[in-house]
């Protein structure tokens, strides 16, 4: 964990939420405080690879995930890996773009910041368009509902 104050501050504000398994592998080299000045920037660009191989464990999924401003170039950088009957390649990249989306949701509240337009990049054009959307209900039986009701809950508290 990072010695500053206000980062460790930070990190037990994002850690309140709970799900402190999504940032096990959290890796930041100073306090968070450049990305709520890089979001006002719009300099932020964000980046999610998932993972999964069935052959290797068909019960796991990952995702690796980024936050770099692209002027001063300062990063966050976290993996995810989930235990899941409901693994797969699709589930991976959402558990990626839920990260990165809660950490800015941290970031926002914690540093009272509203995002601008900043670029989040993933390979799966579902998952993006799944994170685009505003809907009002997570229909019964949805694939992955967990992620999406968690999204729906995002969505509705960011601008």
């Amino acid at each position: 964990e990072p010695d500053d104050p206000v980062a460790t501050d930070f990190l037990s504000h994002l850690r309140s939420w709970g799900g402190d398994w999504m940032w096990n592998d959290l890796r930041m080299d100073s306090d968070p405080a450049w990305v709520a000045d890089s979001l006002r920037k719009g300099t932020i660009v964000c980046v999610t690879d998932g993972s999964y191989n069935r052959t290797i464990d068909p019960g796991v999924c990952s995702a690796g995930w980024i936050i770099m401003c692209r002027e001063t170039k300062k990063r966050v950088i976290g993996t995810v890996l989930e235990r899941s009957e409901a693994a797969g390649s699709y589930r991976g990249e959402l558990l990626g773009m839920l990260a990165i989306r809660l950490f800015l949701l941290a970031v926002e509240q914690f540093y009272q910041v509203d995002s601008t337009s900043n670029s989040i990049c993933c390979d799966n054009l579902g998952a993006l368009f799944t994170f685009g959307k505003k809907s009002k209900r997570v229909p019964k039986g949805r694939s992955n509902s967990d992620i999406h009701r968690v999204i729906r809950t995002i969505n509705g508290r960011t601008s």
